[in-house]
C-alpha cells in the first residue's frame, strides 16, 4: 500500500493520505491504478471488513467513446451517463476511486473489476447512499456484469427510501427527524441539514466529472457525498434505537433497504 503522508496537496496519483473531513482525521486514500485498488481491497474490504460503507458516485460522459460512436455508427447509440468517480466511506477511511482512469488502462481488466466489486457488494457489509438507485445506475452502465452480481444482494441501502418510509410513521419521524419537516428534494444536502445539523454545498454537483485533472475541492466534495449518507444512517438508527425496541427499530431501518431483483430489471 501507497505510505501514508500527511498534509500533501491530495495529487491525483496513488494516495494514502490522513485529512480532517467534517471535523474528524481520517486516513484518505485515493485509486488510480490497479494495484493500489487490490491493496486497498485487501486491507479495508477484506482484512477490515466493514459492517457498513457509505458510497456515492459522480457521473458523466466519456467522450472520447461519445465521439468513437459518433464516428462508428452516425448517432449516439448509449449516451447515458456512467461512473466516473466511485466514493466510498467509513468511520476510519475515505476513498476516491477514479474509476474513469482506471477504465482506461488496458491492465485494469474486467477481472480485476469483478475482484474488487465482489469485496465491496460483500453479503456481510451493507452499502448505504443517499438516492442510491442513481448511484447503482451509473454503476451499471460502466459494468454490465454488476446487473447478474447485484440482482439478489440484500443489504444496499437508501436513505432516500427510508426518510419517505419514515414520514409516514407518525411516531417514526418525530424520533428520528425531531418533528422537523425534510422534503427528498432537497437531497442529501437537506438530510444532512435535517439530522446531522451540517450545511452541504453542492456547487460541484453539475461540474464535468468525466474532465481531469480533478480538483482538490471535488475530491473534499466527493468524499463528503459519500461520508454523510454513512454518518445519518447511524444517527437515525442511534435515535429510532433510543425510543423503540429493537426489534421494532430493525423492522423500520429496513425500510430503507433496495429490491435489487426489480431494480435490476428496470434500470
Amino acid at each position: 500500500m501507497v505510505k501514508m503522508e500527511e498534509n500533501d496537496e491530495w495529487s491525483n496519483e496513488d494516495s494514502h493520505t490522513s485529512r480532517y473531513v467534517l471535523d474528524k482525521k481520517y486516513n484518505v486514500y485515493t485509486i488510480v491504478s490497479p494495484k493500489a485498488l487490490n491493496d486497498f481491497a485487501e486491507e479495508c474490504l477484506v482484512n477490515e471488513r466493514p459492517g457498513t460503507i457509505g458510497l456515492d458516485c459522480e457521473a458523466g460522459i466519456y467522450h472520447a467513446e461519445r465521439e468513437e460512436e459518433l464516428k462508428k455508427y452516425g448517432l449516439l447509440r448509449n449516451s447515458s451517463q456512467k461512473v466516473t468517480v466511485l466514493q466510498l466511506a467509513t468511520c476510519n477511511w475515505l476513498c476516491i476511486i477514479d474509476v474513469k482512469v482506471l477504465f482506461q488502462r488496458e491492465d485494469m481488466t474486467d477481472e480485476k473489476w469483478k475482484e474488487f466489486f465482489e469485496q465491496l457488494f460483500h453479503p456481510e457489509t451493507t452499502i448505504v447512499g443517499f438516492a442510491t438507485n442513481n448511484d447503482i445506475r451509473y454503476l451499471y452502465a460502466r459494468f454490465t456484469f454488476l446487473r447478474k452480481m447485484l440482482q439478489n444482494h440484500r443489504r444496499i441501502f437508501c436513505l432516500s427510501k427510508l426518510s419517505t418510509s419514515i414520514r409516514k410513521n407518525k411516531d417514526a419521524f418525530k424520533v428520528a427527524f425531531d418533528g422537523k419537516s425534510f422534503d427528498n428534494n432537497g437531497g442529501i444536502a437537506g438530510l444532512a441539514d435535517v439530522i446531522l445539523e451540517i450545511k452541504m454545498d453542492k456547487k460541484y454537483q453539475k461540474m464535468d466529472w468525466a474532465a481531469r485533472p480533478l480538483s482538490v475541492e471535488q475530491k473534499y466534495y466527493a468524499v463528503k457525498d459519500a461520508l454523510v449518507p454513512y454518518l445519518i444512517q447511524k444517527e437515525i438508527f442511534y435515535r429510532i434505537q433510543s425510543d423503540f425496541e429493537f426489534d421494532k427499530a430493525v423492522e423500520i431501518m429496513n425500510n430503507g433497504h433496495l429490491d435489487m431483483s426489480i431494480i435490476s430489471i428496470y434500470l
